[in-house]
C-alpha cells in the first residue's frame, strides 16, 4: 500500500513511470516499457491511454458513489491508485 500523497503501485523508482500507466500496461500484459514503445509508434499516440485513464475514473467514482467530475482530494486519489492496483496487480 502506498503512503499519504503517494500511489500504491511498486513500480521501481528509477522508472518514473506514472503508476496509472503502469496499471494500464498491466492491463494489456505488457511492462511499462513494453507498452510505451507500442503507444509511441501509434499513429494516435497516448490517445488509447487517456481513452482507457478516463473510462477506468468512471468506473471507480461510480463505484465510490462519485461524479466522475467531481474535484478529489489527494486521499481520493489514493483511494484510485488502490483500486487500480486491485483491479490490475
Amino acid at each position: 500500500m502506498g503512503t499519504q500523497g503517494q500511489l500504491a503501485f511498486d513500480a521501481p523508482p528509477a522508472s518514473n513511470w506514472n503508476p496509472y500507466y503502469v496499471a494500464y500496461a498491466r492491463s494489456l500484459g505488457r511492462t511499462p516499457d513494453e507498452q510505451i514503445g507500442i503507444d509511441r509508434a501509434s499513429v494516435s499516440r497516448m490517445t488509447n491511454y487517456m481513452l482507457w485513464n478516463r473510462a477506468q475514473w468512471r468506473a471507480w467514482a461510480a463505484e465510490v458513489g462519485r461524479h466522475h467530475l467531481d474535484f478529489l482530494v489527494p486521499e481520493e486519489r489514493e483511494s484510485f491508485g488502490v483500486w487500480l492496483e486491485a483491479r490490475f496487480p
